[in-house]
């Protein structure tokens, strides 16, 4: 999982995002490092990476309208995940989906009104670079009902036929990019500056905590582990 994004738990803390433009090989050189920022907190250091990619999205946007994806499901151990998805409508192009959210709800059942809630939190977030015209989502119940009730609150919005593990399919397909696999390379080697620094590695890991990182998980994209 990309550090740009912090999963919690705790209802209350503030919301890290993973907003990823794609196809973009220059991407990395763009995001600040560790030895950049020094021993400066880490959590700064998550949310300048935050702040250089959504500006970078925002610069680079062409289309008007976009489509909002997602789909929920239960982990190996029973605890809901929802993950969130955005591309331009009408584009049939991997290279211009973002992935926004991948989050754990600790809940141990799928629940319509959190996924609602979950999209129009994202829908907030990015109304002003793209305005959501549609929906699409995974093909279970609980999906389903969430979009039933986003469609009532907003009426401008368009539903797209569901299809299973909507978003799971599109990480995957993502997953095969080379430049994912390169800027997966860079966490790698963000993780092993920090380990080279005790103190900003000790910071990193009372924020994993913190935050409820998953100890050990396959991540989304099937190419990396959660750290």
């Amino acid at each position: 999982m990309l550090p740009c994004s912090l999963l919690r738990r705790i209802e209350g803390f503030d919301e890290f995002y993973e907003p990823i433009k794609l196809a973009n090989q220059s991407m990395g050189l763009q995001l600040p490092t560790p030895e950049r920022m020094g021993r400066k907190n880490v959590k700064r250091y998550y949310e300048s990476m935050h702040t250089r990619v959504k500006e970078f999205i925002s610069s680079s946007l062409e289309d008007t309208f976009g489509t909002l994806i997602f789909d929920g499901l239960l982990d190996r151990k029973g605890v809901s995940v929802v993950n969130i998805l955005l591309s331009p409508t009408g584009s049939q192009k991997v290279r211009k989906i973002f992935f926004l959210r991948s989050m754990y709800t600790g809940s141990r059942r799928v629940d319509a009104g959190l996924y609602a809630r979950l999209c129009e939190e994202s829908m907030l977030e990015f109304e002003k670079m793209m305005p959501i015209c549609a929906t699409v989502s995974d093909n279970n119940f609980s999906c389903i009902k969430a979009k039933e009730i986003l469609l009532e609150r907003h009426l401008h919005m368009l539903s797209v036929q569901e299809q299973p593990h909507t978003a799971n399919w599109v990480m995957q397909d993502i997953g095969q990019l080379l430049w994912i696999k390169e800027v997966l390379s860079m966490v790698t080697a963000v993780i092993a500056d920090l380990t080279n620094h005790p103190k900003l590695y000790s910071n990193f890991k009372e924020l994993t905590t913190e935050y409820n990182f998953p100890n050990s998980g396959r991540s989304a994209f099937q190419l990396d582990r959660y750290r």
